[in-house]
């Protein structure tokens, strides 16, 4: 019987042709390296009748291997599909497993065919030399390694040099995402608007570039008056740290705008080491005088409760901004890009420290201004704030009226103490 399994596209063909024992691919996301990888090993354990392993970093990530392979095999007389064992048997003896790295240990003792790596690079160098690389000595089977690029100079990175190179028994490729005929151009140049260079170049260029140093640089950094104040979308971003000590972090606020152009503006950076109900005061009074459509507050840990308090005794456009999952990189990613771009322009007399944070950014001694601008950056996508949308966040909680400083944009001839 004839099997028809998905085709590949020329790239993908490219890597499966080579005769290499080792092959080392790295690629760009949406390149389709995961269906290249589950074909081949059906191709082995179908048509061979071999044994293979799908291993991945964590059990989340083999399951995008397992959910890509279910429907390929769906039709094949006598298949039997194991989903507690994640493992796929065929008539004649073949097995296709999927395992994750997560736990060495339990990829030791087997003999394979073929086995292929996904997400390679996210993995540790002792998982492939110590548990992985002995199960394809006693088959003299071959490895298929797929990633996109994490470590430069890692023991994956210098597994694709070595594919560089004269030896027969290794091969290696970089394809950038562009190169799937199958992904929209248009959605690979949004991609290179959206993301920092840096990450572009590693997550669709196939690139080995670090990105653990600091991101900013110094020319990205413009200079420039704001337009009038009721051109823009004022939004205020706050980062707290509750703490007088001399060597804490910063409880730190920022204010951006934002021009009918997409041009950023940051109005005002400020940050103090004060007690609770002191940086109350400081983000009341920073919020007066810039009235920001929005005071966005990170609400995690005791912040809610800063969130909560500024609800209860004051009339700001308090929101709670919640991060989730995202670290402080990512949260700082798109305003990154807007730098590089000549999106952002900073006002004049804004203080040194804050530049140096950014300068330093993620590497220096203290980001809370950085994370401050981040927060603002996340209440700038959302609406205007209101006292009902709060309290569905954290809960109703009583709210008095508070009288409003005039703002010093009213009149252009006004001292600003």
């Amino acid at each position: 019987m004839e099997i028809q399994l998905p085709p590949l596209h020329p790239k993908q063909l490219e890597v499966a042709r080579t005769p290499a024992r080792f092959r080392v691919l790295v690629c760009g996301r949406r390149w389709g390296k995961t269906r290249l990888g589950v074909v081949e090993a059906l191709v082995v354990a179908l048509g061979r009748r071999g044994r293979v392993w799908w291993v991945a970093p964590t059990y989340a990530q083999a399951s995008i291997g397992w959910r890509l392979a279910r429907p390929m095999v769906a039709d094949i007389p006598g298949v039997a599909v194991r989903e507690v064992d994640r493992v796929i048997r065929f008539l004649g003896g073949g097995e296709f497993w999927f395992k994750s790295a997560d736990r060495p240990d339990s990829l030791r003792g087997e003999g394979l065919d073929l086995l292929v790596i996904d997400e390679a690079d996210f993995i540790g160098a002792e998982v492939w030399e110590q548990a992985l690389r002995p199960t394809l000595s006693d088959r003299k089977g071959r490895a298929l390694l797929i990633s996109s690029p994490n470590v430069e100079g890692g023991w994956f990175h210098r597994l694709f040099q070595r594919g560089q190179g004269a030896d027969a028994a290794w091969a290696s490729w970089a394809f950038p995402s562009w190169t799937n005929p199958f992904l929209d151009p248009v959605e690979i140049d949004a991609a290179r608007v959206d993301l920092p260079s840096i990450i572009f170049r590693r997550e669709y260029g196939a690139d080995f570039v670090s990105a653990s140093g600091a991101r900013l640089q110094r020319g990205w950094i413009r200079t420039q008056p704001p337009p009038p104040r009721e051109s823009l979308d004022v939004v205020m971003g706050v980062d707290l740290a509750i703490s007088t000590r001399e060597h804490a972090d910063w409880s730190a606020a920022a204010v951006l705008g934002r021009a009918s152009d997409g041009t950023l503006y940051v109005l005002d950076v400020a940050r103090v080491r004060a007690s609770f109900h002191q940086v109350l005061g400081f983000i009341g009074a920073m919020a007066e005088r810039w009235r920001p459509r929005v005071v966005g507050v990170e609400a995690v840990q005791f912040q809610a409760a800063a969130v909560q308090e500024l609800l209860r005794t004051t009339t700001l456009p308090v929101r709670p901004v919640h991060p989730g999952q995202r670290d402080k990189l990512t949260r700082f990613q798109p305003l990154e890009a807007r730098y590089e771009q000549g999106l952002v322009r900073h006002a004049p007399g804004l203080h040194d420290d804050f530049e140096r944070e950014l300068l330093g950014f993620p590497v220096g001694e203290h980001d809370d201004q950085v994370d401050a601008l981040s927060c603002a950056w996340d209440a700038m996508g959302q609406g205007s704030a209101s006292f009902a949308d709060a309290v569905a966040a954290l809960g109703d909680v009583p709210r008095r009226d508070a009288r409003r400083a005039p703002d010093p944009w009213d009149d252009p001839d006004e001292d600003d103490d």
